[in-house]
């Protein structure tokens, strides 16, 4: 009886761990994106609204360019990732009212910031793990 009661237990956290680390839908990545703009600009319902739904279909673009793009060269779809970005972010705008404009752009300004300091602490970090020896090696053997 004690091995069932675990085995039950131990099937109910795999099925558990499934789904906390499964993709989220479009649809859901979405509503968390709509929710955090609503929380920097105070949307009216119609603009919340709105937003998730130009954030469902752009996530379900960027799925849809993720597929298409399997065997295309970096360069060009980063050129096709950022069109749809500017795309999304201009249907965006166009339905906020020029105060709330101004503080999407200062967020957007601030997230960049944060990714960029993010990526340098990350960087500083991986250069003290390997230690100078280490990145004297990866040089020489970058030489070769």
């Amino acid at each position: 009886m004690g091995r069932l009661i675990k085995l039950s237990i131990l099937l109910v956290m795999v099925i558990t761990s499934n789904e906390l680390f499964a993709q989220k839908s479009a649809e859901e990545k979405a509503i968390l994106v709509a929710s955090k703009i609503n929380e920097k600009l105070v949307l009216t319902s119609d603009q919340l609204q709105k937003v998730t739904v130009i954030y469902t279909a752009h996530f379900n673009n960027i799925n849809a360019l993720k597929e298409q793009t399997k065997n295309t060269p970096k360069e060009e779809k980063v050129k096709l990732f950022k069109e749809q970005w500017k795309n999304t972010d201009k249907q965006v705008k166009d339905i906020l009212t020029a105060d709330q404009k101004l503080k999407y752009d200062q967020a957007k300004k601030d997230t960049r910031q944060a990714i960029k300091k993010r990526r340098a602490n990350k960087a500083k970090k991986e250069k003290k793990e390997i230690g100078n020896d280490g990145v004297e090696e990866l040089l020489d053997e970058e030489a070769y």
